[in-house]
């Protein structure tokens, strides 16, 4: 059900091995800027891309073996690593180690994903923490009651050059 929502341009509130996050496709703009609205959220900070396996990072970034490594060094888990891509973007991956949420991507693919609070507000570490607006505004609530998420917020990793600098944790 929640992978068939998302491949309809739906926003979703699922948990991973951090905090219950909101999310929608990758791709979805209008999925995007509802989780900024929902959020309330300044538009100039980014939406971290969740992914079930390093292949995809290959989408978007130029393989290297540092990047190789650096993935496989911090994957799954809970570090997001911020990366140029392909294009001269700038993107911050992160594959979840949350099996229910690798399943669902591996049939919608990424996702793009921020914790469920109001921008500012502590993220939540079960279904009962999140805001009554924001449950409203999503078209599903996915809760699994194992593994509960840490209630860490993720490492946050410059990984676009070869000195790794610590943005966040």
């Amino acid at each position: 059900m929640a992978a068939e929502i998302l491949n309809n341009h739906g926003v979703v509130i699922i948990p991973t091995d951090t905090v219950y996050g909101i999310a929608t496709l990758s791709g979805n703009k209008k999925g995007i800027k509802r989780i900024y609205k929902i959020k309330k959220r300044k538009l100039h900070k980014p939406l971290s891309i969740l992914i079930p396996s390093i292949n995809w990072v290959w989408k978007w970034v130029e393989k290297t073996k540092n990047l190789v490594k650096l993935c496989e060094n911090y994957w799954p888990g809970a570090t997001t690593l911020i990366m140029e891509t392909i294009d001269g973007k700038v993107i911050g991956l992160r594959m979840p180690d949350y099996k229910p949420v690798i399943e669902i991507m591996n049939i919608t693919g990424p996702l793009c994903a921020t914790s469920a609070n109001i921008s500012g507000k502590r993220a939540p570490v079960s279904a009962e923490d999140i805001p009554e607006k924001i449950k409203q505004a999503c078209d599903l609530i996915i809760d699994f009651p194992f593994p509960r998420p840490s209630g860490k917020p993720s490492k946050v990793i410059d990984a676009r050059n070869k000195s790794l600098k610590v943005i966040r944790g």
